[in-house]
């Protein structure tokens, strides 16, 4: 029999845990509506770290469209030129300002499906 991993034995119980203690509670409207808003945040968070990324590579290095040249175009020029040619820094210091703001934007979609489909559902 093969020896049991170690880091896939941690994962397995941190998978565990949650479902344990799920089992051991009673289902309730609050319980529900809990897991479906985090479910949502979650994919809302998601969403944003890839959209961020995507718009992080357009804006700063494959700008030909003539809105990602705008937006480029009111970074100040002392912020270009210590980013250029740090294509690493670019990522650590402009994704979570892009996040930021696609987050703002994300929030002002699922508010209202937070109040108005999440709740009722549960």
């Amino acid at each position: 029999m093969d020896r049991i991993n170690v880091v896939s034995a941690l994962l397995f119980i941190l998978f565990l845990m949650p479902l344990l203690g799920g089992l051991f509670r009673p289902l309730s409207r609050e319980r529900l509506r809990n897991s479906l808003e985090s479910l949502l945040d979650n994919m809302e968070f998601l969403a944003g770290i890839m959209l961020s990324i995507y718009l992080t590579k357009r804006i700063f290095f494959e700008n030909e469209d003539p809105v990602f040249q705008a937006v480029y175009g009111m970074i100040p020029q002392a912020v270009k030129d210590f980013l250029y040619g740090q294509d690493v820094l670019v990522y650590i210091l402009a994704v979570p300002v892009i996040l930021l703001f696609v987050l703002i934007a994300f929030r002002l979609v699922t508010v209202p499906l937070h109040r108005f489909v999440i709740l009722p559902l549960s």
